[in-house]
C-alpha cells in the first residue's frame, strides 16, 4: 500500500513543481507590467475593484455592509450616485451585479499582509489566483487521468499539457494579472465543485458518498460569482436525467435545488438589509437585461474573441477533438469509468452557457472566457494521453507554439493600449495640479463624462458624474465646501478617461481653469 502510494505520489508533487516553476515564468515575464501602469483590454475593472478594497476599508461596515462598495469614506463622498449602484441608508454605494465575496478577498488579503491596495499588489493578488488554479486544475486532471488507469507519470504529464492554456493563453496571462475581477477568483470554486461531482460519480455504487460535498459547494458557488448558478442549474439537469442511479442522484438534484435557493436568499437578504428589499430586486433585474443576449446589440463575434483569448489552443484543442474520436472508436462500448469521465466534462462544460445567457457580458468582459480552460484542459490531457508517443511530441509542440502565440498575442494587447501610459502620466498631472490650487478633500468633484474607478481613485474622493459645468455652483452651495472642481475630457479607453480641463470654483465666485498638459 506505501509503495502504491509514493508512485502515484512522487509523480503529482513533480507535476506540482514543475507548474509552480512554470507559473514563476509567467510572472517573470509580466513582472514590468505588474509594477508600472500599462494598458490593457478591462483594466477598469482592476481600478473599479481597487476602489472597493479602498472603500471597504475607509468606512464601518455599517456603512457598506461588506457589500461591493464604491463610496469612499469621506463625508463629502457619500450620496454621490455611481453607475448601476444603489444606496444604503448611509448614503454608500453598492454595486448588485457582482458578489461581495470577490472584493473582500483582496481587501482581507491585503489587510493580513499588512500592504497598502495598489495596482501592483492588485496584480500579484491576482497572478497567485492564477497559480491556486492551475494547481487545483493539475491536481483535478491527474486524478481523473489515475481514474482512467493512466499510468501515475503519464498522467502527471498529461495534466501538465492540459494546464498549459491556463497559464499561456492570452486570456490567462491577462485576466491573472494586470486585469482583476470576480471571474476568476470562482475559478477554483468551480476546480472544487467538479472535484466534488467526480467523487460523487466515482464511488461504488455512484451516489453512495460525497453528496454533503456536491451541496456544500452548491451552496458556496453562488456566494462567490453568479456563474455558480448557471452551473449548479446544469448540474441539476445532468443528475436528474443522465446520471446512473436516479434514485439517488434525483434526490442529490433537490439538496442542490435547496441549497442553491438558500444561498439566493441569503444574497437577496444580504443586499436588501443594506438597501432594502425593492430596490434591490430591481437592480438585480436591470443589470441581468443589461448584460443579457436580449441587450447584447452588436456586442461582438462570439468566435473571434475565443481566438482573441485562446489562438492557436483553438487549433490544438480541434486537433486532438478528433484523437479522442478515434479513440473513441476503437474503445466501444463505452465502460463504467468513461462514462463518469465523459459527465465530469460536461460538468465543466455547463458554465460555457453562461456565454449565450449573458451574451454582451461575454463579449465586452473577456475575463467572462476564463470558463472556457476547464474543458479545453480537459480535452487536451486525455487527447494527449490517449494519443500514441510520436503524436505527443507533436501536441507538445503545438503547446509550446500556442504558448507562444498567446503571449505575443497578451503583449500585442499591451502594446495596442500604450497611450495609456501618457494618458495617465497626464491625468496625474492635471490632478496635482488642481491639488495645489484647491484642497479635493473639501471641494465638490464633477465631471461630463461617467465616473468609475480610476477617477475615484486619482483625486480619491467621491465624484458627481454625467453634469455640467453650470451643475457646480449648486453643488457647491449644497456642500458647504470650499469650493468646487470640474473635470472636462473625453473617454481614452472603455471607462477610463482621458481628462483635458479642469475649472475650479472657488467659494468667493473666483474661477481658475487648468490646462491638462499636452501629450496625454
Amino acid at each position: 500500500m506505501a509503495k502504491t502510494r509514493r508512485a502515484h505520489l512522487l509523480p503529482l508533487l513533480a507535476g506540482l513543481l514543475i507548474l509552480v516553476l512554470l507559473w514563476s515564468l509567467t510572472v517573470l515575464l509580466r513582472r514590468e507590467h505588474f509594477e508600472t501602469t500599462v494598458g490593457a483590454q478591462n483594466l477598469e475593472a482592476s481600478y473599479h475593484a481597487l476602489l472597493t478594497v479602498h472603500a471597504l476599508g475607509e468606512s464601518p461596515p455599517s456603512h457598506h455592509w461588506l457589500l461591493p462598495t464604491v463610496t469612499l469614506g469621506r463625508p463629502g463622498d457619500k450620496a454621490i450616485p455611481w453607475g448601476g449602484t444603489i444606496p444604503t441608508a448611509s448614503g454608500d454605494y453598492v454595486y448588485t451585479s457582482f458578489q461581495p465575496a470577490g472584493f473582500l478577498a483582496p481587501y482581507l488579503t491585503f489587510k493580513l499582509l499588512g500592504i497598502a491596495p495598489s495596482v501592483e499588489h492588485l496584480a500579484l493578488f491576482s497572478a497567485s489566483i492564477g497559480l491556486l488554479s492551475a494547481l487545483l486544475l493539475f491536481a483535478l486532471l491527474y486524478r481523473l487521468l489515475v481514474y482512467a488507469g493512466r499510468d501515475p507519470w503519464l498522467a502527471a504529464t498529461a495534466a501538465l499539457a492540459g494546464c498549459v492554456i491556463g497559464l499561456f493563453s492570452r486570456e490567462a496571462l491577462q485576466s491573472f494579472g494586470v486585469i482583476y475581477w470576480v471571474h476568476e477568483l470562482y475559478q477554483p470554486v468551480l476546480i472544487i465543485s467538479l472535484y466534488a461531482c467526480f467523487r460523487y460519480l466515482a464511488a461504488e455504487p455512484a451516489g453512495a458518498r460525497g453528496a454533503w460535498f456536491v451541496i456544500l459547494m452548491a451552496f458556496l458557488g453562488p456566494m462567490v460569482e453568479w456563474t455558480a448558478y448557471v452551473f449548479n442549474a446544469g448540474t441539476v439537469l445532468l443528475l436528474w436525467f443522465v446520471v446512473d442511479e436516479r434514485a439517488a442522484s434525483r434526490r442529490l438534484a433537490i439538496r442542490i435545488v435547496a441549497a442553491t435557493a438558500l444561498a439566493g436568499l441569503l444574497t437577496v437578504l444580504h443586499f436588501s438589509l443594506a438597501a432594502g428589499l425593492l430596490p434591490t430586486l430591481m437592480a438585480f433585474a436591470r443589470r441581468f437585461f443589461n448584460r443579457s443576449a436580449m441587450a447584447s446589440g452588436h456586442a461582438g463575434n462570439p468566435f473571434a474573441e475565443y481566438a482573441l483569448s485562446y489562438g492557436l489552443f483553438l487549433v490544438v484543442i480541434a486537433a486532438l477533438v478528433l484523437v479522442l474520436l478515434l479513440w473513441h472508436r476503437t474503445h466501444r462500448p463505452l465502460g463504467r469509468r468513461e462514462r463518469v469521465l465523459l459527465l465530469v466534462f460536461a460538468f465543466a462544460a455547463i458554465p460555457l452557457a453562461e456565454n449565450l445567457l449573458l451574451f454582451q457580458h461575454a463579449m465586452q468582459f473577456s475575463f467572462d472566457r476564463l470558463k472556457f480552460i476547464l474543458p479545453a484542459a480537459f480535452i487536451i490531457a486525455f487527447g494527449f494521453a490517449a494519443a500514441r508517443f510520436w503524436l505527443r511530441a507533436v501536441i507538445g509542440l503545438g503547446l509550446i507554439l500556442a504558448s507562444m502565440q498567446g503571449y505575443r498575442a497578451y503583449l500585442g494587447d499591451i502594446d495596442a493600449r500604450s497611450s495609456w501610459i501618457a494618458t495617465d502620466a497626464a491625468n496625474r498631472a492635471l490632478a496635482a495640479e488642481v491639488g495645489r490650487a484647491i484642497d479635493p478633500a473639501c471641494a465638490v468633484l464633477a465631471t461630463s463624462l461617467k465616473v468609475r474607478g480610476y477617477a475615484n481613485l486619482l483625486f480619491h474622493r467621491g465624484i458627481h458624474e454625467q453634469l455640467s459645468l453650470a451643475d457646480l455652483p449648486g453643488l457647491i452651495e449644497v456642500s458647504r465646501g470650499c469650493g468646487g472642481i470640474f473635470l472636462d475630457g473625453e473617454e481614452a479607453f472603455v471607462d477610463l478617461p482621458r481628462y483635458t480641463r479642469a475649472t475650479i470654483i472657488r467659494v468667493d465666485g473666483s474661477t481658475l481653469v487648468i490646462e491638462a498638459p499636452k501629450g496625454g
